[in-house]
């Protein structure tokens, strides 16, 4: 089994995005949610196969569905394909605009701000592997400063000062 990784080695250096596999995994689990117990029935074996129609041909599926049925897809189907259609590559073009990916990166920067500066203040909270981390030692926390307190204050005699007002 492993000659055959081996082999692919190269292929397989290049360790990819797994975008494509969540996005396939979120289909499946759209089509065979896991709240319901679909596993003892022949409706799995089914739903698994809607989810692989529809990430390999997309919404055309349904149509093609009712063709191998010799039925003929209503006014609401296919008014359902169309603007589901639209809305996809509506999606597709703003997504891959300029200002969208500005905007997304412009997003990330911010919410790595604010992770930053929460972690000055507690600490780190969350990262891969912090609980096998060990204790932190003393040495290594950081000690938040105090806030700076507004002067105290002085009462002031007459005979000392001259006093101007406005």
């Amino acid at each position: 089994m492993f000659e055959e990784y081996a082999a692919n080695s190269e292929k397989l250096l290049k360790v990819g995005s797994t975008q494509t596999n969540e996005s396939f995994n979120h289909t499946v689990a759209t089509k065979n949610p896991k709240t319901n117990f679909y596993s003892a029935s022949e409706s799995t074996s089914f739903r698994a196969a809607a989810a692989v129609a529809h990430k390999n041909i997309g919404l055309q599926t349904l149509t093609r569905v009712y063709e191998n049925l010799l039925l003929s897809p209503r006014k609401h189907t296919n008014s359902y394909i169309s603007k589901a259609s639209r809305k996809r590559d509506y999606q597709k073009i703003v997504k891959s605009s300029v200002e969208c990916k500005k905007s997304r990166r412009e997003r990330k920067c911010t919410a790595n701000k604010q992770v930053s500066s929460s972690e000055i203040k507690e600490g780190t909270t969350y990262e891969s592997a912090i609980d096998l981390a060990g204790t932190l030692q003393p040495d290594h926390l950081q000690e938040i400063p105090d806030r700076t307190l507004p002067p105290a204050s002085s009462s002031l005699s007459n005979d000392e000062n001259t006093f101007f007002i406005f």
